[in-house]
């Protein structure tokens, strides 16, 4: 699924599911809806896991 303003509640919940493994908790908080939208519209919640945990390399 990819990120969209119809979507975002559903998106944001999938992403601090899948990535609490990784990052802790709550990852989603690290942005607020506007800033997730404005930056990953488009982008799926994997394509976010990966950049980040590459980011992070």
């Amino acid at each position: 699924m990819k990120l969209n303003k119809n979507n975002i509640k559903s998106w944001l919940n999938k992403l601090d599911i899948e990535a609490k493994s990784i990052f802790g908790d709550n990852f989603s908080d690290t942005l607020t809806e506007k800033q997730w939208l404005e930056d990953c519209e488009d982008m799926t919640v994997d394509d976010i896991i990966y950049e980040n945990i590459y980011a992070g390399l």
